[in-house]
């Protein structure tokens, strides 16, 4: 999520709410970014259901890392037919 950061430190400080914060951070990332930060949202999300409702607890990089992979597969199932083999992740 290079970049991301500064992106995130500029919504929190000018913005009220964390729906603000959130649809900001949308308005103002890149495609790529936004997809990684949309992912990681639900990512937290996922895993706040497996703590809550199976005890399951799984440490920050398994959450960004499932993020990624998220990403990745929304990518290739997404590939125009005829252009499967030129996705860079």
């Amino acid at each position: 999520m290079t970049g991301l950061w500064s992106h995130i430190l500029t919504a929190c400080s000018s913005t009220t709410s964390a729906a603000e914060t959130i649809f900001r951070l949308v308005d103002t990332v890149s495609a790529e970014q936004k997809y990684l930060f949309v992912a990681v949202l639900w990512s937290l999300w996922k895993h706040r259901n497996l703590k809550v409702w199976e005890d399951v607890t799984e440490g920050c990089a398994i959450v960004v890392e499932q993020a990624r992979v998220m990403v990745t597969e929304w990518k290739l199932a997404n590939i125009p037919v005829g252009q499967q083999g030129t996705l860079i992740a």
